[in-house]
């Protein structure tokens, strides 16, 4: 997601986080705190997973002082793991998203009144004081 100022791209979540502390809003900032933890938990669940995947996959067979292992059990649940705690991350990445964007929501409501936001691209028609949000995959 990409969030607009008056036309104007806020390119960072720091630039997100000084611009909604504005309203010094303890909900606002609960929900910022709350997509930081989440994105923190989504990078450390996504590198973990991969390193997990990476160890199941080359784990297979291993030979050691001449004698022959077969790891296949373990490198199965390795990579299952690793799987799972990749998913727990992209849940994660959801949820940190949510947050944030639910804290622009209560910016708009606290500054305009407002009871929605659009979510469509309004970067060249946005009234001052009111931040949108444009969906960008």
């Amino acid at each position: 997601m990409q969030y607009y100022y008056a036309g104007i791209r806020i390119t960072d979540d720091q630039s997100l986080k000084a611009f909604l502390d504005t309203i010094h809003d303890p909900e606002t900032d609960q929900l910022l705190q709350q997509s930081q933890s989440d994105h923190t938990l989504r990078v450390v669940g996504l590198v973990g997973g991969s390193a997990l995947i990476l160890g199941g996959a080359l784990s297979g067979n291993t030979t050691d002082n001449g004698q022959q292992y077969n790891l296949t059990a373990t490198s199965g649940i390795l990579f299952l793991v690793g799987a799972v705690v990749d998913f727990g991350g992209a849940l994660f990445f959801q949820e940190s998203n949510t947050s944030k964007f639910t804290a622009v929501e209560r910016y708009n409501q606290i500054v305009r009144g407002e009871t929605d936001l659009s979510v469509e691209n309004r970067q060249s028609n946005s009234p001052p004081g009111n931040l949108s949000v444009a969906f960008k995959f």
